[in-house]
């Protein structure tokens, strides 16, 4: 029930889990530190329930002395709020599927320089919406590398000034192919933007991994815990904050997510 508590020790435990299996495969993606070129630790355990084997075709003659256990006092703790759909085996983590994209920016009175949204630094992406206030803007990123990808999240990092050009509301659609209609992926809205978030300064690296955003800055991120199909291309459209402003603009989009291997 407890892990030696004279040494340090880290623990989750499964009690949705009644399934049983025979052989046990342990993957992590990712060590603290992701650019370290090894992985140790001290011990593994999976604490658990050791099934006896069939019984045999003819029955004992008698039954066991010792009858079974009183049950739990207690039924084991709801199942976790938020489901995580499994991943292929073979895909590999990625921290922005959007890295590298050719971009199409929707709606704006100028030409948005598309690559900022992915540079890994807080320079501003921005798009002009004067006497555009009344439509939708968003982008369409078209990856060049030719793979499909599975988003997992969204994080906007905020741009430097303008809390009312901050996009707070967005949706995420994906295809496969540029033949194919959009589909939904996701719509929501980015936590702390309504209450207005802090702002990033310009022109700083960002560091960030496909666990977790830079927390040396300010971004707003929603999970797609469930989501488990793949996309080549992606549509971004968003509602701002103040949405009378006569421009948008974040200093960093990421979509962490899985890169599959190619066709």
């Amino acid at each position: 029930e407890s892990g030696d508590n004279s040494l340090s020790y880290t623990v989750v435990h499964f009690p949705s889990n009644a399934a049983a299996y025979l052989e046990y495969k342990l993957t992590f993606p990712e060590t603290r530190t992701p650019d370290k070129t090894s992985l140790n630790f001290a011990e593994v355990e999976l604490p658990g329930v050791l099934i006896p084997p069939e019984p045999s075709v003819s029955p004992t003659a008698s039954p066991s002395s010792s009858p079974t256990k009183s049950p739990s006092a207690s039924p084991s703790i709801s199942p976790t709020a938020n489901p995580t759909a499994d991943l292929p085996d073979d895909g590999s983590l990625v921290t922005n599927i959007l890295e590298g994209s050719l971009t199409t920016s929707l709606n704006c009175a100028n030409t948005p320089k598309g690559w900022r949204s992915f540079d890994k630094t807080t320079d501003k992406y921005w798009c002009d919406r004067t006497g555009m206030q009344n439509v939708i803007t968003g982008i369409i990123f078209t990856p060049t590398h030719g793979q499909l990808t599975i988003p997992k999240a969204l994080r906007l990092y905020t741009a430097n000034g303008c809390k009312n050009c901050d996009p707070q509301f967005f949706v995420l659609e994906g295809r496969a192919n540029a033949m194919l209609p959009w589909e939904e992926i996701a719509s929501n809205e980015l936590p702390g933007v309504g209450d207005g978030l802090d702002r990033n300064s310009l022109g700083l690296p960002i560091s960030s991994t496909y666990a977790s955003g830079d927390s040396t800055h300010v971004f707003s991120e929603v999970h797609f815990h469930t989501h488990s199909s793949s996309y080549l291309e992606y549509k971004i459209s968003f509602v701002l904050r103040g949405p009378d402003s006569n421009k948008f603009g974040y200093a960093e989009l990421e979509i962490p997510g899985m890169l599959l291997p190619p066709a």
